[in-house]
């Protein structure tokens, strides 16, 4: 869809008024990225590497040996990717607004999205995204949101459930985290905030799509139940032990 909307707007860059032809190259450029980053994402994906790791944090007054679920670095640059297309295509399309109405309009959405592609760089840059298992519990660290950190005894629920997406065409299988009081997780407050949205909203304080994290879901939720249920092996956890651990619960699922 993407790529037949994008050769409908190339085909107004033909066009004899200028506006018309430059609004039509400008969305033309817009759609043809979208629609070649959707065609390269599920290929680039397959081919990204499925494994954990084994990472040393320094969180949250923590220092300590890790097991890094890791968040696909794919996602992340093609939302990277997406934000730098918008700003441009926007910015362009400033060139050609009919009005001062517009142009607002055009200005606070390059704002938007400008502001998007900064946040993201920094938030790239600053170490690794996933679901981090220490000792003392789960660090929780998201693309656009600062870390959080749920201590083990505070988890109330850990599961897969269906989760329905605007313009989805169906139900996302979904690693969901939920705790027993809200103010037990160590976050800041504007991460806070949108962690209580997300429970009233979703049901789930924490979720991360299966095709967010680059390891099988089932896996996951087995290690992080097995944690819970099991203080006494908490301490294993970045360990050989905790390697060997995880991947048997992964070869349960494949």
């Amino acid at each position: 869809m993407l790529l037949v909307m994008s050769g409908v707007s190339f085909l107004t860059s033909f066009s004899e008024d200028r506006r018309t032809r430059g609004v039509g190259i400008s969305t033309g450029v817009i759609f043809l990225i979208f629609g070649v980053g959707g065609l390269l994402w599920p290929v680039l994906r397959k081919k990204e590497p499925k494994a954990i790791q084994a990472e040393f944090v320094h969180l949250f007054d923590m220092h300590c040996e890790a097991i890094l679920f890791p968040m696909s670095r794919v996602k992340q640059f093609i939302i990277l990717g997406a934000a730098i297309s918008l700003s441009v295509g926007i910015g362009t399309l400033l060139f050609f607004a009919d009005n001062n109405d517009n142009r607002v309009r055009g200005l606070i959405a390059l704002a938007f999205y400008v502001c998007v592609f900064v946040v993201g760089l920094r938030s790239l840059h600053k170490g690794k995204k996933g679901l981090f298992l220490v000792p003392s519990g789960i660090i929780w660290n998201e693309m656009f949101r600062a870390p959080c950190f749920i201590p083990w005894e505070s988890i109330s629920q850990s599961a897969l459930f269906l989760k329905k997406e605007k313009n989805a065409l169906r139900p996302i299988w979904t690693f969901g985290l939920n705790v027993s009081d809200p103010a037990l997780f160590r976050t800041s407050k504007w991460s806070r905030k949108k962690f209580l949205e997300s429970k009233i909203r979703n049901g789930w304080y924490f979720y991360f799509f299966q095709e967010t994290i680059v390891f099988p879901l089932e896996a996951v939720v087995k290690t992080v139940q097995f944690y819970c249920q099991h203080p006494e092996s908490r301490n294993e956890i970045g360990t050989t032990s905790s390697l060997t651990r995880i991947h048997a619960f992964e070869e349960t699922v494949i």
